[in-house]
């Protein structure tokens, strides 16, 4: 009898001492994005307004006017069922209305080329 109990809390002892496989190692864990997190703050627009020069879109549940920010996006279009929002750093978030929704991702900026300059002749 006495040798079941200890072979009962052995294995429950294991098992609290078990790791999961498919977690990545603790040591990289502070480094890795908070999947979890900024998928349960995935953005969605509920009702889209177009009055024209003017709108307004419904995101989680926040009523933003054309040229509001929210989060750190401006709103700047509400068109054919969807919401257009930019940030500082170009980045589009297309958020569609019971459409899927997508993020364009922003671009670097473009080099700029030297021309020559035409030389001017003196008489």
């Amino acid at each position: 009898m006495t040798w079941m109990i200890l072979a009962i809390l052995a294995q429950s002892h294991a098992a609290e001492q078990m790791i999961d496989p498919t977690q990545p190692p603790a040591a990289v864990l502070p480094y890795l994005p908070d999947v979890q997190a900024e998928s349960a703050q995935a953005w969605q627009v509920t009702a889209i307004q177009d009055n024209g020069k003017s709108g307004f879109a419904v995101v989680n549940g926040q009523l933003v006017q054309l040229g509001e920010a929210y989060q750190g996006f401006r709103l700047i279009s509400v068109k054919h069922q969807q919401a257009t929002l930019i940030n500082k750093n170009g980045e589009k978030k297309v958020l569609g209305l019971g459409l899927a929704s997508f993020v364009v991702p922003a671009q670097p900026p473009a080099q700029v080329k030297k021309t020559k300059q035409a030389k001017t002749i003196k008489k």
